[in-house]
């Protein structure tokens, strides 16, 4: 799985608000295997990207705002 040392890196910040996103981390209240389990996976793992993307530890250096 080539995401999971991306997921490592998240901030606990990012990563409170990825879970608000996902239901405050609650498990998929659908059942499997339908329309609206799908959507549901399918918003946390949009969540789980955008957050990943933003996360300030994942920027290149030389775009890191200078303190």
């Amino acid at each position: 799985m080539h995401d999971l040392p991306h997921t490592t890196l998240l901030t606990p910040r990012r990563r409170g608000f990825q879970d608000y996103l996902a239901g405050l981390g609650d498990l998929c209240p659908y059942p499997t295997n339908t329309v609206q389990a799908i959507d549901w996976r399918d918003g946390w793992v949009i969540a789980e990207r955008v957050m990943r993307e933003l996360d300030e530890e994942n920027v290149p250096i030389p775009f890191r705002w200078i303190k």
